[in-house]
């Protein structure tokens, strides 16, 4: 049985603990916090309900820091990690953030600091537990893939008139990705949707359409930007598990015309054995 702790401290060292407990002390009485030894993360994380975790990171041992991140996103990926560290490096930073870390607080922060960033980090959790709930009403009227939990093409299609009002989606870019043709039967789709979901953005609206092809509109980016989170994704899948990516830029282009276009680049780059082609060259 759940208890009613929101947040819970992971932490092994007593005076680390001592140092969170104070600059936490503004936060208000219903915003419970429980603590925690890295040791016991995986049965705690399993058998109770957080909303954020404040995880101090493992000192001298940045690969069990990013190990005990990765495994907390394993089993519940909405809870929001926050990380505190003194690390300085911009490589071991990029690659906790990479892990599923939501924000990061050092000793030098004020406590009204890791206070508001608390209070951030249970406002998003919140939010996502209202987008969570809605998802659960768009299965019930069929726009989302029960699977995948992806939208499904036609209500993209159906409602790209409407999407193209916002200046971000037509400043983003369309890719129209899918496994290489001679892997294809070799690994499941669904593992290329969830690295999908997991190597774009909360604001990014991903699509899936027969055949395992999978429609990604990334908002507010360019070719460039939109060939760095393709470049995640192969990267996750493997060099074994090659994928094929057609890309075009949004603009004003009429839904028919700008899926021709992007269809044409995905079949160049099946046809070539290239990872991205954008034919448009925009």
């Amino acid at each position: 049985m759940s208890n009613v702790n929101n947040i819970l401290l992971i932490c092994d060292d007593e005076k680390t603990t001592e140092i969170m407990l104070k600059k936490m002390a503004l936060l208000r009485d219903n915003d419970r916090i429980q603590i925690s030894k890295s040791e016991s993360v995986k049965k705690i994380i399993s058998d109770e309900d957080f909303q954020v975790v404040i995880f101090s990171e493992i000192e001298n041992d940045r690969n069990l820091t990013l190990k005990i991140i990765k495994q907390i996103k394993d089993l519940k990926p909405e809870i929001n990690i926050i990380l505190q560290t003194e690390e300085t490096d911009p490589e071991f930073l990029l690659a906790t953030y990479d892990s599923g870390v939501y924000d990061f607080i050092t000793f030098d922060d004020e406590n009204y600091e890791v206070m508001i960033k608390i209070l951030n980090g249970l406002k998003f959790a919140n939010k996502k537990q209202i987008i969570n709930r809605e998802k659960i009403f768009l299965k019930q009227f069929g726009a989302i893939d029960p699977k995948t939990g992806l939208y499904k093409y036609s209500v993209i299609k159906d409602s790209y008139a409407d999407l193209a009002e916002d200046k971000r989606f037509r400043n983003g870019v369309l890719a129209i990705t899918t496994l290489d043709d001679s892997v294809k039967t070799k690994v499941s789709s669904n593992r290329l949707s969830q690295i999908i979901k997991n190597c774009t953005r909360e604001s990014d609206i991903i699509a899936q359409n027969r055949g395992g092809i999978y429609y990604l509109f990334l908002f507010n980016t360019n070719i460039d930007g939109a060939k760095n989170v393709l470049q995640k994704i192969q990267d996750k899948m493997g060099n074994e598990y090659p994928i094929r990516t057609g890309l075009n830029k949004i603009g004003i282009q009429e839904f028919s015309t700008l899926d021709k276009n992007t269809k044409d680049s995905l079949e160049s780059a099946i046809q070539n054995g290239e990872m991205c082609v954008s034919l448009t060259g925009n």
